[in-house]
C-alpha cells in the first residue's frame, strides 16, 4: 500500500516560527505577555491609501487592575499617561512577532503605534481597552494581505475579526486565510480560544485603484528618457549654431 507524504508545512505558521527565531532573544515582557484574560478585535481595512491594521483587547475589571499594575513603572500606585505609552510601545515592537503580516506572499515590517490605553490614574479594578493600530501604504492594483495569528489564543476568550475596504478599492476575497477565494469574502468571523478551530491568519484580496509600482517605475523612467532626449536635443542645436 503507498503511504501518503507528509503534508507540507502551512506558510503562516512557517512565518510565525521564522518571527520568532528572528526575535529570539530575550525581550522584555510587555502586555502580550501580561493577558491572562481578554476579549480581542482584529481588523483589516484597505482604502485607496493603504491597509489599516487594528488589534484591540477589551479587559474585564480584575484584569484591567492587574494591567494597570503592570504598566505602573515607579510604582507609585497611579499609572500616568507617560507610563502607559510606553507600555504600550513595548507591546507595539512585540506585535512584530505576535502578527506577523504579508503583502504578496511577502513579510512586511509595520510600525504599530496610536496607542490607546484606557483608562489610566489609580491602579484599581475597572473596565478597560487597549489598542494599536498599524498602516501599510499600498501601490495600485491587486494585492493580497495576510495576518498570521501568533497571540496566545488560550487566553483570548474571543476574537472578532472584521475584513474590509473604503473608497474605490475592490474586495476579492475575504476570510480565514486557508481559505481565502473560497466562495464568498468573509468579511466579518468570530472564533474562540480552540486553536483546533482558529485560522492561522487572516487575509483579503483586493484590487486597489492607481498605478501599480511598476507602473510608476515605467512613467518616472520615460520622464528621464524624454529629458535625455530634449537635452541631447539642445546640446545638438548649440553645436550646429
Amino acid at each position: 500500500m503507498a503511504t501518503r507524504a507528509p503534508r507540507p508545512p502551512r506558510p503562516e505558521l512557517l512565518l510565525i516560527a521564522l518571527a520568532s527565531l528572528l526575535g529570539a532573544a530575550p525581550a522584555a515582557a510587555h502586555l502580550g505577555h501580561d493577558v491572562l484574560r481578554a476579549e480581542r478585535y482584529l481588523k483589516i481595512e484597505v482604502g485607496d491609501r493603504g491597509a489599516r491594521f487594528v488589534v484591540s483587547l477589551t479587559l474585564g475589571p480584575a484584569e484591567m487592575g492587574r494591567i494597570l499594575a503592570k504598566a505602573d513603572a515607579d510604582e507609585d500606585g497611579e499609572v500616568s499617561q507617560a507610563e502607559a505609552d510606553a507600555y504600550m510601545a513595548d507591546w507595539g515592537a512585540g506585535l512584530a512577532t505576535e502578527l506577523p503580516v504579508t503583502l504578496d506572499g511577502d513579510p512586511v515590517a509595520l510600525q504599530w503605534g496610536e496607542a490607546f490605553f484606557d483608562p489610566v490614574g489609580p491602579v484599581r479594578p475597572a473596565n478597560g481597552n487597549v489598542e494599536m493600530v498599524a498602516f501599510l501604504e499600498l501601490d495600485g492594483g491587486e494585492h493580497e494581505l495576510r495576518l498570521a495569528d501568533g497571540m496566545r489564543l488560550e487566553v483570548l476568550e474571543r476574537t472578532d475579526v472584521r475584513l474590509a475596504t473604503e473608497g474605490d478599492v475592490e474586495l476579492l476575497a475575504a476570510g480565514p486565510a486557508d481559505t481565502l477565494g473560497e466562495g464568498e469574502p468573509t468579511t466579518d468571523f468570530a472564533f474562540g480560544n480552540d486553536s483546533r478551530q482558529a485560522p492561522d491568519a487572516v487575509g483579503v484580496r483586493v484590487r486597489v485603484p492607481g498605478m501599480a509600482a511598476w507602473q510608476k517605475l515605467a512613467l518616472a523612467g520615460g520622464a528621464v528618457l524624454a529629458a535625455l532626449i530634449a537635452l541631447l536635443a539642445w546640446w545638438r542645436l548649440r553645436r550646429a549654431a
